[in-house]
């Protein structure tokens, strides 16, 4: 999410500046925590993935974006030219994922990784 809040943001506050100059804004980048720290009142806007905060009464959520998972090959691997990858696409190759990257992205790095283990015992 920081990646997202880094590029949207800096728009973002000079729109509500235009509009709102008695409110001071101090954007906090946290990895975690970060809802915990929103429904502690600790900070008042929180950017989060739909999922984290749909469940939640009393709060409201505005969609800014949509996002995606997408693979970034070279264009002669063999796995540009499908249409459709699947996690049995994936096995056997090594998945770079950052530590900023979404649950849905890490999920599926560990699930290659489990697999690729249960194939070894």
């Amino acid at each position: 999410m920081v990646r997202q809040a880094v590029y949207f943001l800096p728009e973002a506050i000079k729109l509500f500046a235009e509009t709102n100059q008695e409110v001071q804004i101090s954007p906090k980048f946290q990895y975690t925590g970060g809802l915990e720290s929103f429904l502690k009142n600790e900070t008042d806007i929180l950017f989060s993935l739909e999922e984290h905060v749909k469940q939640i009464p009393g709060v409201l959520s505005q969609k800014l974006f949509t996002s995606k998972i997408y693979l970034i090959t070279d264009k002669d691997d063999i796995l540009a030219k499908k249409n459709i990858i699947t996690e049995s696409d994936l096995y056997g190759r090594t998945l770079m994922v950052g530590g900023g990257s979404p649950a849905a992205l890490k999920s599926v790095q560990q699930r290659l990784i489990s697999s690729k283990k249960n194939r070894l015992l």
